[in-house]
């Protein structure tokens, strides 16, 4: 339309010669104010964000599962290949997609209608480069899914994941277990929550789902195996009680995190600080764990560059709370380690029908264990200054939603024991312990039962240590906002 115009307004130069002077001002003012228009109405035909053929789903610790998970059913049919036969398993998971926390709820109710109000605005005037596509899934977003009562429980996503997780198990190990036997051969742990304990049935279900094994599960509440950091009175005041995550607070300050700002303002046409990014970035991803196959409204407002600034944000966090920012964080999963070592020699030893064990847990739990066995251990730590693309430290691939550790014992012709790992059915050598067969079971004890757990005398423990750290973990929750 806009083409059209210009023709109209634009003459041969024969036709400017016979105009007078003011008549040729007059029009050159037209063409300016017409060129500004265009200007202003061709930012609108940006491409939309959302219609990316290959968005970037890496959200850090609320990765949706299916974006980074492997196929455990390929991995155990290579080591059935190699001659290895399966004798028993221990899997740590954390729980499945879940609703945002009683603190996320309350402030993306107190800002984001409003939020959502001001960008329509602007783009109603012509303003800012959401194409109209995006502008229509914002208008349709209410946040009435979000509900304050269905605070931290699962989503139905979630309940699949886990169950799709499980049957995943079951069709790996097809001779594992004999249907008579499974009730006495499977042993299942969960934390005291609403969300553990549902991830925990739904795993169940798709393992054996002709049997209602659910009465197996058995949930216990601060646990120095399921919940060891919160059982730990030195981890709370070293770690927890005061913190700062020194090098997440520099971060914001960045020239990475201004120019998220930036983008996004100049996106929206609308003035945004620290505060809305992060709201417009949670909101992004709960919506995309909640339903994986649709477009989120709110991640339409960042590019994949933005994503990969406000995920390596939060991989500071990580790393401060659960990684190797301080001594005891290697010492913490002892207990865990030792009662896996503990299940792996007793079917050794007794040389009996395959064994399981479930550990269904949060993402303290699961990235603190995986700290225990070394992974993911850059030669440098992430400093606030310089984010390194190829770091091994990415919380996305470990840590999002559903992620677990599983180490598996098999047992290889000439009797040689030997255990693999694998972290979201991927196979993962141990750092210490790098072999093409696995890492042999007397390596591994010399490595990990050699650590001597005396988890008590580590931590120091006094009255109350598991409420301290529930309390220090909302404070520092809270921080993460305060003042933004």
């Amino acid at each position: 339309m806009f083409s059209k115009c210009v023709l109209v307004l634009t003459s041969t130069d024969e036709q400017e010669r016979k105009l007078d002077p003011m008549l040729r001002l007059r029009k050159m003012s037209v063409n300016f104010l017409l060129a500004l228009i265009i200007g202003t109405y061709t930012v609108n035909s940006e491409q939309c964000l959302s219609e990316n053929k290959n968005p970037y789903l890496y959200f850090a610790s609320k990765t949706a599962y299916d974006t980074v998970r492997g196929d455990i059913t390929k991995e155990f049919l290579a080591l059935r290949e190699s001659g290895c036969e399966v004798r028993s398993v221990c899997m740590l998971l954390r729980h499945g997609s879940r609703h945002p926390t009683g603190l996320d709820l309350a402030l993306i109710r107190l800002h984001m209608a409003s939020l959502k109000e001001r960008i329509l605005k602007a783009h109603g005037l012509g303003l800012g480069s959401l194409c109209q596509k995006d502008i229509d899934l914002l208008k349709q977003w209410t946040g009435k899914e979000l509900e304050y009562k269905l605070r931290m429980k699962l989503f139905e996503s979630g309940k699949s994941e886990l169950e799709r997780l499980g049957a995943r198990m079951r069709t790996a190990l097809p001779h594992f277990f004999s249907e008579d036997a499974l009730n006495s051969r499977i042993s299942i742990w969960s934390t005291d929550t609403n969300r553990t304990k549902e991830s925990a049935r739904a795993f169940l279900k798709g393992f054996c789902p002709s049997q209602d094994l659910a009465r197996s599960i058995v949930s216990k509440r601060a646990n120095n195996i399921l919940e060891f950091s919160e059982t730990c009175q030195k981890y709370v005041d070293k770690v927890l009680r005061g913190r700062s995550a020194r090098r997440y607070m520099k971060f914001l300050d960045e020239a990475e995190m201004n120019s998220v700002i930036h983008n996004v303002s100049k996106r929206l046409n609308i003035s945004v600080g620290k505060l809305h990014v992060l709201l417009m970035y949670n909101v992004c991803r709960y919506y995309k764990a909640m339903e994986p196959g649709k477009v989120s409204a709110w991640c339409a407002v960042f590019s994949t560059t933005d994503f990969k600034i406000l995920e390596y944000a939060e991989d500071l966090i990580s790393y401060h709370d659960h990684g190797y920012e301080f001594d005891i964080m290697h010492k913490l999963a002892c207990p865990l380690i030792e009662d896996i070592i503990h299940h792996f020699r007793s079917q050794i030893v007794n040389d009996t029908e395959p064994s399981s064990s479930f550990y269904v847990s949060h993402i303290e739990t699961v990235i603190k264990a995986m700290v225990g066995f070394g992974l993911f251990n850059d030669s440098h730590a992430p400093t606030h200054s310089h984010m390194d693309p190829n770091r091994l430290w990415q919380t996305s691939l470990f840590g999002g939603f559903a992620s677990n550790l599983l180490l598996v014992l098999t047992k290889c012709p000439g009797d040689r024991w030997s255990i693999n790992t694998f972290v979201n059915e991927r196979r993962i050598p141990l750092p210490k312990c790098e072999s093409p067969g696995g890492c042999p079971w007397s390596r591994f004890l010399q490595i990990f039962e050699e650590q001597n757990c005396h988890f008590n005398d580590l931590c120091k423990n006094g009255y109350g240590v598991y409420y301290k750290a529930i309390f220090w973990r909302a404070v520092n929750y809270l921080s993460v906002y305060d003042g933004l």
